[in-house]
């Protein structure tokens, strides 16, 4: 909160400024009822831009944008705590929600208008999913496992109308959980 305040009135940070103005200019069309944006091709991923029009919507704010991008990226540090828990231990999970609580780019990228800002909590929410979607499949509780698998390729699907980048690592993860669980007797 401390940055937004600080830097609100950036001019290299507001929404007519390089780059963040192809998803502002966007996301006021989608706002002003033009939700499928068209006619026209956009270079752009189109998450974020209906991301910022349901904020932009009721209100009318940029600081409003960025205040949940910040939340959001404070329940990043929660799904790293998971993820690293689940998977290492509750040691390494602290360690690792500290560390990520005071990496600055993650602060950086929250007060932006672009993409950027919603990767951390993307990822760290699919990442949470799948490990407690392995500790439970190792726990043999199938269901609950499916449900986090499912919960996993939703967020890493939203990411990857985000960031596509994030599909190739999400078609590994696929294929392991598949040779994993797969070949467990019925």
């Amino acid at each position: 909160m401390i940055v937004v305040l600080q830097l609100r009135d950036h001019p290299l940070l507001q929404g007519d400024a390089l780059d963040t103005a192809v998803y502002t200019d966007l996301a006021r069309a989608a706002v002003a009822g033009n939700w499928s944006l068209g006619p026209g091709l956009y270079l752009v991923s189109p998450l974020y831009i209906y991301f910022l029009a349901a904020i932009l919507a009721p209100t009318h704010s940029f600081t409003a944008a960025r205040v949940v991008q910040i939340l959001l990226g404070t329940a990043a540090i929660g799904g790293i705590f998971v993820a690293a828990r689940e998977w290492f231990g509750p040691r390494a999970a602290w360690f690792a929600a500290i560390l990520a609580a005071l990496t600055g780019l993650f602060t950086f990228y929250e007060v932006l208008l672009l993409p950027a800002a919603l990767d951390p909590f993307l990822t760290a929410a699919g990442l949470a999913a799948l490990a407690l979607a392995f500790a439970r499949g190792s726990q043999h509780k199938l269901r609950v496992s499916s449900a986090w698998f499912v919960a996993a390729g939703f967020t890493f699907g939203a990411q990857g109308l985000n960031s596509p980048t994030v599909l190739m690592p999400a078609l590994v993860m696929v294929v392991l959980r598949y040779i994993t669980f797969g070949k467990r007797p019925t």
